[in-house]
């Protein structure tokens, strides 16, 4: 959590509950201090130094870095609602990955890119999308206090309480943006994660990752 005074921060950790009460628990708690910005990391997330300062920077109600799935292909986490199958949300991820292949081309990167890179910035950086996971997620109080409490809640076997949290946000009237100047790794294994880097090598080499539509329920 992100103290009112940068740079003062209160830490708090939730551990040995399930995912989306785990991140319930952490709203009441931020709810109940006097700070400004909830920074919500899993433990599985790699940043750069520079990163918190980064998004702060932006002053959007809720933003993240760019993020990538922990398995192959290692695509972008984040899109925008397609249409209802049935009572689940399908989401087109297929724009976010062109984004970040459109931002690598133009900043010609290639393997040798760190993952927890702070990239130059371009305009159209701050790229709105209607979902976005919650492994590196920073949200303003005053979002918080409107959607609700319990804003989190799992809705599928592969969770999805992100999405649900998502979908909340919106409902209140507010917009999530992804800053794409900001890169975060997905760690997998002591010493390893994936990010940036193993995205473009995955794209380089296979024809999994669709540049214009690639759906996911959430």
């Amino acid at each position: 959590m992100l103290g009112c005074d940068w740079p003062d921060f209160y830490f708090c950790r939730a551990e040995g509950m399930p995912v989306d009460v785990a991140r319930n628990y952490l709203v009441k708690k931020f709810l109940s201090s006097a700070c400004d910005h909830m920074l919500m990391i899993d433990s599985d997330a790699r940043w750069g130094p520079r990163a918190v300062k980064a998004l702060a920077a932006q002053d959007q109600a809720v933003i993240s870095p760019c993020i990538y799935r922990r398995a192959l292909p290692p695509s972008p986490t984040f899109g925008n609602f397609h249409s209802m199958n049935g009572d689940a949300h399908v989401y087109d991820f297929g724009p976010s990955i062109q984004a970040v292949l459109e931002k690598a081309n133009k900043r010609k990167l290639d393997l040798t890119v760190e993952n927890i890179a702070i990239l130059d910035r371009d305009e159209g950086d701050m790229f709105e999308v209607d979902g976005v996971g919650a492994h590196f997620l920073m949200v303003r109080r005053d979002v918080l206090e409107r959607v609700g409490p319990d804003p989190f809640q799992v809705t599928e076997g592969a969770a999805g309480e992100d999405f649900y949290f998502c979908r909340r946000v919106k409902e209140a009237g507010f917009h999530i943006f992804v800053d794409l100047a900001v890169q975060t790794g997905h760690i997998i294994g002591p010493g390893f994660d994936y990010g940036l880097r193993e995205f473009l090598a995955f794209k380089k080499f296979t024809k999994e990752l669709d540049e214009k539509h690639d759906y996911w329920e959430l």
